[in-house]
């Protein structure tokens, strides 16, 4: 067989490894300039034989001597009717199958300083087979260790000598889980010696190793021994895999009665497996089974190492981050050796014949009802002479009754409990690559069970694996989805994921006391932060079902009492980002205007007119954005324990916000009036709450930053809140505003690509207006001619921005100002950014991105201007360096997209006697769970985003599990937000901290946060944004709707 580098031989090092479990030698596989040191068959428990068969496994001891592990120790004797499928280079020693792998990076990660995290994998075999030899050595040296992580691969015991029990205390059974269970805790206690890290550990398993992965993870003796598990093809409830303790302990009679067996007790029965010669336990009795499944040797419920049901078990074990997957056709895998699909030629036979045999009459006591259902349910609406669409629905029963409908239960009932899941469909299949011989036999070709295999593993079980060049760019893929797992709990490729806050495992208590508020009778949850309650109603409705592209009108009251015990549907979302969005997110243009109170339960002395109120808006470039983006328990537990009311809001993003035809067809900005609304109903309501409504500050990060800028200049806006705090984002952001015309034409752009031909205003709101809102997504595809890569953003209409920014600036109330940066704001836009991802060359790329900023419709003199700024970005830098200049092309992009704005807004505001803050948010700890999407960037550092989890308690990218450090980070933003949102000012209502006001006298002075240290800093991006001065004199958007610049 072979993966896809088993052609090549390691080399035994001689060298000897003190590890503390005794004294190693072992491999060296070379791949480049990498080494992965393997040591193969290492003993981890005493042979399981004599008294010790069918006993738990008891741990090795310490070796002495120098051990020679240079290849694979053998696996558990097979049984059952799938040992035909072992070959002759496996070998099989009851004496010695208790052994495991270790596949070991030979270098150290900056990183991972506590030891790189551990990936240890279970292989399947339906319980009665199976070998870790299975996967060749050098394959898979050269796939998931090359990416930071240790893999460990273990064999334990299967078949009759795992899983024989007598059904009660005699022989309880399941000790292949106990073996796996031991397996686990040698490598707590050992893995430290081969730079593992014992307290970052995913364990995974394909087939009957999926299901072993779950159990695992629901078992008190085992499921402390890890953090997450990865379950390819399988989880605890496939019940044709796990049985009662009598049901199994009556298979083990059916087989024993077979063999000669003539005893009526547990302990003869005991005797007489323990005298029998492992070779008989291949020969099952296919003809004399009386009982589902055709698999003799299983787990079994037995009250010890499952002491519990499984849902009560889950509901006690601790959080455990879940990844579950299938194959598309599961069921394809599972015909060619399964007795109920005897007769090729007959598909609707072989139906009948598998939910029988599924739903017999020990499984469900009304069967010949529910196989009639199940008949019904998979031939309605088909011709059942067709036999290639029978043979399709057969497979689809299959598939779903052997592995679907469990990995769905798993992926439910770990959510319910608290955990992170991610359930996933793999669907790829190539049929330019090598094919399985037993595809010839099968009805069709698909993805089934264990295709994925070979893409994380660089090998396969039924065929070679020699990976076409496209099969080595999913290999890739799937590396990177199991590295980012392993790593930090979260799947990453080319895309960013949502996660639950540092408090996500809390469940929320709903509470049944109706509250009268003046916007209608309400409940909501109960979040308990110790002797603190904070009131959470989610979902509230701020506005009537929105009439597609008009301005929002206010809700009326309601009177019968409404239940708001969960985040209300988001704005259905648009363009580039919308595939970042998950499945727990819902998304409905009929109820997409809502929003969430978290209400602290105690008054204040301080605050006798009600606390200070705290108002969230999402991000999201202004084509996606979801207020649950942030965790509930989460937020519960910051800002609103330091006596404050937050409130986070939804809009409408993307075309049903954005959309304009330039007049007074559709002015646009409709997203603007919504957010507009919601802070009116703040100031109509948030009293009901406990609010002061004449102390309230918004916030907001990314586009939503840009939004509180935008607010706070327009006059329809900007007398209901007193403060303002925008998180990466102002008004002046060039790339998210565009005149009406430009973003006219941006829309007409999208419209004619999807088939639009009219060339009026009305024509084209009316193609708009008759679009289902999916087709808003597939902007893809189309082909740019205008700067920006956005298509769906704020303009300057003449009706929520009746005059250029900065004459709006100078008439607005007097509004306090906090406006932040990340240190390399840009470092998180380049994964999203096309112009960043066409080339491996970063000057090509800075090129690009620079004629892309600054086309002939921003500038007259674009070519001049685009020299200048490549220019000054690549002065004194060798651009043969690749480093350097990616560093300069994410200074660019920091400046252009964020940092320019940020400062212009702080100088606007203070030059109209506004009080401005300014500051850049540089912490970052290595330490913690780093976001995933640094491992595609030319370096770390905080970005784009980087503060939003130590103020609300939850990231977007990636989960938020605070070291003590990042604890201590989370109190200073929390008290420099509070301090903001209360008094106006981040150093408190004494003023006495180090945050000085931005001061015109001192244009680049600005305040750095950091750990353990923050301070004013005299050089704002290191002066790099003068350069701009003079460019935005030439700038179009300035002269058009901006004002002069700054």
């Amino acid at each position: 067989m072979g993966g896809f580098l088993s052609h090549l031989k390691p080399e035994q090092n001689q060298e000897v490894l003190n590890a503390s479990c005794g004294p190693i030698r072992g491999n060296i596989y070379k791949h480049g300039e990498k080494i992965v040191d393997g040591y193969l068959g290492i003993p981890y428990a005493k042979p399981p034989v004599g008294d010790l068969r069918f006993k738990k496994p008891v741990a090795t001891e310490k070796w002495n001597e120098p051990l020679d592990c240079y290849k694979y120790g053998p696996g558990c004797p097979p049984s059952g009717m799938f040992s035909s499928m072992c070959h002759d280079w496996m070998t099989f020693d009851e004496d010695k199958c208790l052994n495991l792998n270790v596949f070991a990076p030979r270098w150290k990660s900056d990183e991972f300083p506590n030891g790189l995290p551990v990936f240890v994998h279970i292989h399947g075999g339906a319980f009665e087979i199976g070998y870790s030899g299975y996967i060749n050595d050098y394959s898979l040296s050269g796939t998931i260790p090359l990416r930071d992580v240790v893999v460990v691969t273990i064999n334990y015991r299967v078949g009759a000598l795992g899983f024989f029990t007598t059904g009660d205390d005699v022989a309880k059974g399941n000790y292949g889980l106990w073996d796996q269970t031991l397996a686990l805790q040698w490598i707590q206690d050992h893995i430290g010696s081969f730079g593992g890290n014992r307290n970052n550990v995913t364990v995974s398993g394909g087939s009957a190793g999926a299901i072993s992965v779950d159990m695992l993870a629901l078992s008190p003796h085992s499921n402390k021994l890890f953090r997450r598990f990865y379950a390819m093809s399988g989880t605890a409830y496939c019940t044709f895999l796990v049985r009662s303790k009598e049901d199994e302990s009556h298979a083990c009679h059916v087989f024993a009665n077979y063999h000669g067996y003539s005893g009526n007790d547990s302990p003869s029965l005991l005797n007489w497996y323990q005298s029998l010669d492992v070779s008989i336990f291949k020969n099952t009795p296919e003809s004399k089974r009386d009982f589902s499944s055709q698999f003799f040797f299983i787990p079994n419920f037995d009250g010890d190492f499952f002491p519990k049901p499984f849902d009560e078990l889950r509901r006690e074990a601790p959080k455990l981050d879940a990844m579950v997957t299938i194959g598309e056709y599961e069921g394809i895998g599972m015909m060619f050796n399964l007795p109920a699909c005897s007769d090729p030629k007959d598909p609707l036979k072989n139906l009948k014949a598998c939910i029988a045999d599924s739903y017999s009459p020990e499984v469900t006591r009304n069967h010949g009802e529910v196989q009639k259902k199940l008949f019904d349910y998979y031939t309605k609406d088909i011709d059942v002479t067709d036999q290639s669409v029978v043979a399709r629905k057969l497979v689809e029963f299959l598939s779903d009754y052997l592995f679907n409908k469990a990995v769905f239960h798993t992926a439910k009932s770990c959510t319910e409990h608290g955990n992170d899941v991610y359930m996933a469909s793999f669907d790829y299949f190539n049929t330019d690559g090598g094919l399985a011989p037993q595809y010839e036999t099968f009805p069709f070709k698909a993805t089934t069970h264990g295709s994925d295999a070979p893409y994380v593993f660089g090998d396969a079980i039924m065929n070679p694996f020699n990976p076409t060049e496209e099969q080595l760019k999913v290999m890739d893929m799937m590396g990177q989805v199991v590295e980012n797992f392993v790593k930090y709990g979260v799947i990453l490729v080319d895309t960013v994921l949502i996660m639950g806050g540092f408090l996500s495992h809390l469940t929320p208590e709903p509470n049944q006391e109706v509250l009268n508020a003046s916007c209608g009778p309400i409940r909501g949850n109960i979040y308990k932060h110790g002797e603190k309650i904070v009131d959470g109603y989610l979902g509230i409705p701020y506005a009537k079902s929105p009439v597609r592209f008009e301005k929002p009108v206010a809700a009326e009251k309601w009177t019968e009492p409404l239940d708001c015990y969960k985040y209300g549907p988001g704005c259905p979302q648009s363009g580039n980002y919308a595939f970042m969005c998950h499945d727990f997110m819902t998304f409905d243009e009929e109820k997409c205007l809502n929003l969430n109170v978290f209400a602290p339960r105690w008054k204040s002395d301080e605050f006798p007119n009600g606390l200070p109120v705290l108002v969230y808006i999402h991000g999201g470039g202004f084509e996606i954005g979801y207020s649950g983006y942030l965790n509930d328990r989460s937020l519960s537990g910051t800002i609103p324990l330091r006596d404050v009311v937050v409130v986070t809001i939804n809009y409408r993003v993307g075309a049903l916000g954005f959309f304009t035809t330039g007049d007074d067809v559709a002015r646009g900005n409709y997203g603007l009036w919504d957010q507009t609304l919601a802070l009116q109903w703040i100031q109509d309501h948030i009293e009901s709450f406990g609010g002061d409504r004449n102390n309230v500050t918004i916030s907001g990060g990314s586009a939503g930053a840009i939004s509180v800028d935008m607010l706070a200049l327009s006059p329809h806006s900007n007398k209901l809140f007193k403060r303002f705090y925008s998180l990466s984002g102002t008004a002046y952001c060039t790339i998210a505003m565009r005149s009406k015309e430009d973003e006219t034409h941006a829309c007409e752009v999208f419209a004619k690509h999807h088939g639009y031909s009219g060339n009026d205003s009305q024509n084209l709101l009316k193609w708009y207006q008759s679009q289902d809102v999916s087709i808003f997504k597939k902007t893809a595809e189309i082909e740019l001619d205008f700067s920006g890569f956005l298509f769906f953003v704020p303009n300057f209409d003449g009706d929520f921005f009746p005059k250029p920014f900065d004459e709006l600036r100078r008439e607005a109330p007097k509004l306090d100002a906090m406006v932040t940066v990340g240190e390399y704001e840009g470092l998180g836009m380049m994964t999203g950014n096309p112009k960043c991802t066409g080339s491996n060359d970063p000057l090509t790329n800075l090129k690009s991105i620079i004629a892309d900023s600054y086309r002939s419709e921003v500038c007259n003199n674009h070519q001049e201007v685009q020299e200048k700024l490549l220019d000054c970005y690549t002065k004194d830098v060798d651009t043969t360096d690749q480093s350097a200049v990616a560093r300069k092309l994410v200074e660019f992009l920091s400046d252009y997209m964020f940092n320019k704005a940020t400062l212009h807004t702080a100088k606007s505001c203070t030059a109209n006697g506004n009080n401005a803050y300014i500051a850049s948010f540089d912490y970052l700890n290595t330490e913690g769970e780093t976001d995933p999407q640094f491992a595609m960037l030319p370096f770390k550092a905080a970005t784009h985003g980087s503060d939003h989890p130590y103020v609300f308690g939850d990231a977007i990218m990636t989960p938020f599990n605070p070291t003590e450090e990042e604890l201590k980070v989370m109190d200073m933003m929390g008290r420099f937000v509070a301090n903001f949102a209360k008094y106006g000012n981040p150093n408190g209502k004494n003023r006495t901290g180090k945050w000085e006001k931005y001061s015109l006298n001192q244009p680049n002075r600005y305040f750095k946060i950091d750990y353990p240290k923050s301070e004013m800093m005299e050089s704002f991006q290191n002066g790099r944004l003068k350069v701009f001065d003079e460019i935005e004199k030439d700038d179009l958007r300035y002269h058009k709707f901006l004002g002069s610049s700054a």
